[in-house]
């Protein structure tokens, strides 16, 4: 039912696409999901923006959501950004290859939140440096 609602990603249609028989299955606070996983090259912003992995960056694909917990969401997908020692199945976050790249003018990325639950626009994601326009006082940066 989830997946009526959502932008889909069909491996066939990427030239770099490959589909593996490696299966996961994820237990989160609020349901699970589970299916296979493909790897294919990941950018962000656009293909050109050196924002980009390897054609072998492995991401879930998701065929089963028990549930409803995942069905109205606003969202198309998760970007898991955990530690690879304890990343589900051990697949390696694709901030790794794009902190890597040249055009990373800094390793690390800030996420912007908007107050207003109304708009389409819900927040942002940068990377490899921080939007100055997207705040007004001081911040804290955490190692990780």
């Amino acid at each position: 039912m989830a997946c009526q609602n959502h932008n889909q990603f069909t491996c066939s249609l990427s030239q770099t696409c490959r589909r593996t028989s490696e299966q996961f299955h994820i237990q989160y606070g609020s349901g699970s999901s589970s299916g296979h996983i493909d790897r294919d090259t990941v950018c962000f912003n656009s293909p050109n923006s050196g924002y980009c992995t390897d054609a072998n960056q492995g991401f879930a694909c998701v065929t089963s959501e028990p549930g409803n917990t995942f069905t109205n969401a606003a969202f198309d997908g998760i970007l898991g950004m955990a530690w690879d020692s304890i990343a589900q199945d051990h697949i390696a976050q694709p901030m790794d290859q794009i902190f890597e790249r040249p055009e990373c003018a800094q390793k690390l990325f800030a996420f912007y939140l908007s107050r207003d639950g109304t708009t389409i626009n819900g927040g942002e994601l940068t990377l490899c440096g921080i939007d100055e326009s997207r705040y007004t006082v001081a911040f804290c940066c955490l190692n990780l």
